[in-house]
């Protein structure tokens, strides 16, 4: 349970957070290049700028997009 954590500018480069509870987390800035976040709970997470790569795995139906994710294609 991460509920809240801030985790501004963390490297979290290929982390499992498989089913991890990020509500209200801040991740803004935040280096998530290949980490997998399969069942993961975004609720209300901020994670503007934070950064993806094509080998990061978002949870069912999460727009990062939308969230303010960069992706090495950006």
């Amino acid at each position: 349970r991460l509920d809240g954590a801030r985790l501004i500018g963390a490297s979290l480069v290929g982390a499992s957070l498989v089913g991890s509870r990020l509500d209200g987390a801040c991740l803004d800035g935040a280096c998530l290049d290949g980490a997998s976040l399969i069942g993961s709970r975004l609720d209300g997470a901020w994670l503007d700028g934070a950064r993806a790569n094509r080998k990061t795995v978002w949870p069912a139906g999460f727009d990062w997009r939308a969230a303010g994710v960069i992706t090495e294609e950006d």
